[in-house]
């Protein structure tokens, strides 16, 4: 029976991150279609796209009660956009920043971290992220997504948003688009269907999994479920290093590590509704400094010299190693994170 909900949950990872492309290719054709500037469409439907699969797993862990899942799901992409996939970036393709509208993008993603941390602390010694704070997560991201259209309307010569150039940047940008409407539509909703029952299938498995291996769901979300939902911005940063533009991959793991902070924990803890959203003692304590620490180390290079060093990368990739061996052995100890 278990290999049986292993194998559903490596089906819903799949159907998870094709859904998604399909998804988001068909939104930005549909609103091609209706005449909605690029820069827009970048802005928004495209600075969601790599972060589609850990909303709507979160959404769904979070409206089911599964609060660990949800919180894991998002703390630990951070980690992992963060540590693994900027570390392997860094690592293989250090490179100087030109683009300086990425600076307040920088200090919005760390300026995020700790709002999260010092939210987690309620009057009774518990660590809770209350309804008003998810709401406030919330509007912070409305406000970062009005900096993205403000910022892409000033940039209508590059047809790409900083946040995800890979996904925008190919040869539909100049032609037209030809595909009938109503085939968009229809391949949009099967994208949709596809995303949700993906989510779907991955939390039920990944409940299933973390009761009979007597792990806690919050482990599993921040290990298997985080890296399997972070695929499409690994996949984005080693298109980026490929192309020798790792500059334009920080861009894109910057942008979605801000989206799981604000939108991702934002909308769980309004889903959680007035009880709000419980995060575990160690997954505070422990995991939400890990990223604070990770993403220092990512950006204050970024921010001081306009550029990233190597030895960042190497760094970045020994801390998510200890990360996770850490992880086992709490949990080898019996932790509850």
């Amino acid at each position: 029976m278990l290999f049986l909900y292993i194998g559903i949950f490596v089906l819903s990872l799949i159907l998870v991150i094709y859904g998604g492309d399909i998804f988001v290719d068909n939104a930005v054709k549909i609103a091609k279609k209706s005449k909605i500037p690029i820069v827009i469409i970048g802005a928004t439907i495209v600075s969601i796209a790599t972060t589609l699969p850990e909303l709507i797993v979160s959404s769904i862990a979070s409206a089911q009660g599964v609060f660990g899942l949800a919180v894991g799901n998002a703390i630990g992409s951070v980690i992992c956009n963060t540590a693994l996939i900027g570390g392997l970036s860094m690592a293989v393709l250090p490179t100087k920043i030109k683009e300086k509208s990425s600076s307040f993008k920088y200090y919005m993603l760390l300026f995020s971290l700790l709002i999260l941390f010092l939210s987690g602390f309620d009057s009774k010694g518990n660590y809770n992220i209350s309804l008003f704070e998810s709401i406030v997560l919330f509007i912070m991201f409305v406000l970062f997504i009005s900096f993205n259209i403000i910022d892409a309307s000033k940039q209508k010569k590059r047809k790409v948003d900083p946040d995800d150039y890979t996904i925008i940047e190919n040869k539909d940008d100049e032609k037209p688009v030809e595909d009938k409407f109503i085939l968009l539509i229809s391949l949009f909703l099967l994208g949709s269907v596809m995303v949700a029952l993906g989510a779907f299938g991955m939390v039920e498995s990944a409940k299933f999994i973390a009761s009979n291996m007597g792990i806690s769901e919050t482990v599993i979300g921040l290990t298997i479920v985080a890296v399997g939902t972070s695929l499409p911005e690994l996949v984005t940063t080693i298109t980026a290093v490929r192309k020798k533009n790792s500059e334009l991959g920080y861009g894109n793991i910057v942008g979605a590590n801000i989206l799981n902070v604000l939108l991702i924990i934002g909308t769980s803890g309004i889903l959680a509704g007035k009880v709000g959203l419980p995060i575990m003692k160690y997954t505070f304590l422990f995991c939400i400094p890990i990223a604070i620490v990770m993403g220092a180390i990512f950006l204050v290079p970024l921010i001081c010299k306009n550029r990233s060093y190597r030895w960042q990368g190497i760094l970045l990739l020994t801390l998510y190693i200890i990360y996770i061996i850490t992880l086992v052995v709490l949990t080898a100890k019996g932790y509850s994170i």
